[in-house]
């Protein structure tokens, strides 16, 4: 067999979108959230799931993982972060080249298709100062600076920031501004063997794209009938604090009533498991009235509250609606939220079959004949053939 790509991703959301653009380019694609070295897959997409981990636990996955995948001989070795920084990338950046013989990196964070730029070391979301967007209230990597040293904390060491258009040194960690597409085939093409591949999906997607530039003709964006999940029993599972999301099942609350917030009991009585059994039922009850069922935090701002604990009590009222219903299609959004249901369970590897757009990927659970996944990240939006199933 080919030596694989492989890519090491810090959350499940972003695994799933580097495997969409894998499928774009009609690669074999396989997702894990374990390394599987029985795949037959050309891509192999990573999710060490690091983000939400602490910074010594993510240190160790990171060392290990290196030492394994080096033992592979891999074609690449790409390293997937957060578009917008968030996470423990410098401490698993280093913790890689401890293992590998790179002498230089380049971290290429921005997605121009989706307005995520850099310039002048300030990082924008469509022409506004991340700092001055909701990112800055995220619960785990809340970002109260839009410098993009600052961002990862590395206002105190070597790592450098360069211009659209410098020639990437020999040596060191470098950040690169990016503006536009041509802006990050530019940063494509300045790297080289010895230069670890750090990065969100625009830069991975170059990269594939220089890769695969003898078979270009093959390249396509996959689309999914919808009707599929119109006809389907289809549980929708948001973890996501994003306003958008948030406005909109709020309002899809109030149109239809088919959305089930986590309950309040939680913070009150200490009877988990019963507060999950009642939880369970009143979703139950929903989806003998509705094709479809929204799953949903709500307003907890009244509530000191963990996003794991909150991801761990999506994760068990999940897995008591799959135990007792049919369930065909199940949709999460946001990366800390698919990752403790998928861990409740028990689902470990994934065969991505279609993007619907960028980072929203529909795939099938292996070992499960029933159930479809479809997952994006909280911060984007969801394509109209699903919204609007």
């Amino acid at each position: 067999m080919k030596s694989p790509i492989i890519v090491i991703a810090d959350d499940f959301t972003g695994a799933a979108e580097i495997a969409g653009i894998g499928l774009r380019y009609q690669l074999r694609v396989e997702i894990m959230t374990n390394l599987e070295t029985d795949s037959q897959a050309d891509l192999w997409v990573i999710a060490a799931n690091t983000r939400s981990l602490t910074e010594i636990e993510a240190k160790k996955i990171i060392s290990e993982l290196s030492e394994q995948l080096l033992a592979l001989k891999p074609t690449l070795i790409y390293k997937k972060i957060d578009s917008v920084l968030r996470g423990h990338i410098l401490v698993e950046i280093t913790e890689i080249l401890q293992k590998t013989n790179h002498h230089q990196v380049l971290i290429v964070p921005t997605n121009p298709s989706l307005g995520r730029t850099i310039i002048n070391g300030n990082y924008f979301v469509k022409g506004v100062l991340i700092s001055e967007t909701s990112f800055a209230h995220d619960p785990e990597f809340a970002i109260k600076s839009s410098h993009v040293l600052a961002m990862i904390k590395a206002e105190n060491t070597t790592v450098q920031v360069l211009n659209t258009k410098d020639i990437l040194p020999k040596e060191g960690i470098f950040i690169a501004e990016a503006n536009t597409k041509e802006d990050i085939e530019y940063w494509v093409f300045q790297a080289n063997q010895n230069t670890l591949l750090v990065g969100a999906a625009d830069f991975f997607n170059a990269i594939l794209a220089k890769y695969c530039q003898n078979n270009s003709d093959k390249k396509q964006v996959l689309v999914h009938d919808n009707s599929k999940f119109k006809n389907a029993k289809t549980l929708y599972v948001s973890g996501t604090t994003f306003g958008k999301s948030v406005q909109a099942i709020a309002l899809k609350s109030q149109l239809d009533g088919s959305v089930s917030y986590l309950p309040e009991a939680f913070f009150s009585d200490k009877n988990e498991a019963k507060i999950i059994q009642a939880w369970a039922n009143e979703i139950l009850c929903l989806l003998q009235n509705h094709p479809s069922v929204i799953v949903a935090i709500g307003d907890l701002s009244d509530y000191d509250v963990l996003p794991t604990q909150l991801a761990k009590w999506m994760g068990l009222v999940v897995k008591k609606v799959l135990e007792n219903s049919e369930i065909q299609e199940l949709l999460i959004e946001g990366g800390a939220t698919a990752a403790a249901i998928l861990q409740t369970l028990s689902f470990t590897r994934f065969m991505p079959t279609n993007e619907f757009s960028q980072g929203v990927i529909r795939m099938k659970c292996q070992g499960e004949t029933q159930t479809y996944l479809t997952i994006k990240p909280g911060s984007y939006e969801w394509s109209k053939e699903i919204w609007e199933f």
